[in-house]
């Protein structure tokens, strides 16, 4: 008894400390954007790198305290949807022809898997994993995906006729159970959706977390383990709208420092009104 209470306690310690971490750095990460915003010094190359670190140390103490729960070691990842090339619409997804590529992994990825992936957009139709999210079939209406053993599931799914679709032919030997839960906000919950709208969420992309254990993602802690998960996408959906945000601002370009107050005042003001 004693033994247990000392191991749930250290990784209770460890878990609190991760939970504290993430929230105080996404303050800090989300107010000093603002503040290099209201100085001007924002630019695309900073503003990306700045959240792509902010997002990969995320990442890691999400491994961190999914492996403090199951012992095993685990990757994570951030796919968004659509390259900058790519048409976009804000209320629906092209579930055809609609791309997620990844923005960022935790540390720990195997450059061997990274270079596997070559980082480039692959469709949603032929990757179950996401595909079953954005369009769920009625025997799998989930809303996300949490599988113990993907092989075995891919067995289930022969029998509705189906078939696990992944776009790397040899993901087998990077990870073999996977949760993935979908970066989303309900449209009643922003200003510039109407409230008619049929689509009731807008989705940038998709949170993953893999490991090669088949041990790992039992049923027994699936709804714990998605909340875990749901709640880290809650906190990356911010800052992906944020980082959208500014990003357009950075395009858009700031005011010289060098002009007088009055014309930046005025540049100033015409910003806040765009939407």
């Amino acid at each position: 008894m004693k033994q247990y209470k000392s191991s749930l306690w250290t990784r209770l310690g460890s878990d609190a400390a991760s939970y504290y971490s993430i929230l105080h750095d996404f303050r800090n990460f989300y107010f000093d954007i603002l503040k290099y915003h209201k100085d001007k010094d924002l630019n695309k190359e900073f503003l990306t790198r700045i959240t792509r670190e902010y997002l990969i140390d995320m990442l890691d103490k999400l491994c961190n305290i999914y492996k403090a729960y199951t012992g095993k070691d685990m990757n994570a990842c951030i796919k968004l949807i659509g390259k900058d090339n790519e048409n976009i619409n804000f209320d629906r997804i092209d579930k055809e022809n609609a791309t997620v590529y990844t923005f960022v992994r935790s540390k720990n990825i195997s450059k061997q898997r990274e270079d596997a992936s070559h980082n480039q957009a692959v469709l949603i139709s032929k990757n179950t994993d996401f595909s079953y999210i954005i369009s769920p079939p009625d025997f799998y209406n989930k809303q996300y995906f949490y599988e113990q053993d993907i092989h075995l599931f891919d067995e289930k799914l022969r029998k509705h006729q189906q078939k696990y679709e992944n776009t790397s032919e040899n993901y087998w030997d990077f990870y073999r159970a996977a949760i993935v839960v979908p970066i989303r906000i309900a449209h009643s919950h922003l200003h510039f959706t109407e409230p008619s709208d049929s689509f009731d969420y807008h989705i940038v992309g998709f949170l993953c977390i893999d490991t090669k254990s088949t041990h790992a993602f039992i049923p027994e802690y699936e709804e714990q383990f998605i909340q875990i998960a749901k709640s880290f996408a809650a906190v990356i959906y911010v800052i992906m709208n944020k980082y959208n945000f500014y990003l357009q601002k950075c395009k858009n370009g700031y005011a010289s420092r060098k002009r007088n107050t009055k014309n930046v005042k005025g540049e100033n003001e015409n910003v806040t009104k765009v939407k």
